[in-house]
């Protein structure tokens, strides 16, 4: 994953490098393997909409969490629910910073 916090002089020339290194292989026709999650590829793209498919790629165990609470979150009352998840809305990024997911955490 890139981060998304790579601001640093260091890190822009690397984007910078990688984007030289795309684009000189999509032109010469030569491609090189580039091992990133399908979510890298997709944003390239244009596409912004993460699915759960590009999460599980990234962390099949908050993908598969995230399933579980939604097939059986139907079956509990609100405030069953609340009591038997025992889970926060927040992740860590690749550069170690937790941040919320939605207001609150």
């Amino acid at each position: 994953m890139i981060s998304s916090n790579a601001r640093s002089p260091t890190h822009l020339q690397m984007l910078k490098y990688l984007g030289a290194l795309l684009g000189y292989n999509i032109l010469t026709k030569s491609p090189i393997p580039i091992n990133m999650v399908p979510f890298f590829w997709k944003q390239l793209a244009g596409h912004d909409t993460m699915t759960l498919e590009d999460l599980d790629s990234i962390d099949s165990y908050s993908a598969q969490m995230l399933v579980n609470m939604k097939q059986y979150g139907g079956f509990l009352s609100a405030d069953d629910f609340a009591a038997s998840i025992d889970q926060n809305f927040t992740t860590v990024l690749s550069n170690g910073n937790e941040v919320s997911l939605c207001p609150g955490g």
